[in-house]
């Protein structure tokens, strides 16, 4: 079985010295900055949909 990570090909085209600087900079002011957030969550969120699939709860809004 073959999955594919969309967001792999994303951090690919990030350039390593752009992430590195993030890191420093959410070391420096103690925080992690909003775009590491961000890169980690989507991350989490997207293999949790492939691995769990149909068991991964999704919020469904109301109209």
């Amino acid at each position: 079985m073959t999955l594919a990570f969309p967001r792999t090909l994303q951090l690919e085209m990030i350039k390593q010295r752009f992430i590195e600087l993030q890191v420093a900079k959410s070391r420096a002011g103690k925080r992690t900055t909003p775009f590491l957030r961000r890169l980690v969550a989507g991350t989490v969120d997207e293999v949790a949909r492939i691995h769990y699939a149909d068991a991964y709860p999704t919020k469904v809004s109301v109209a």
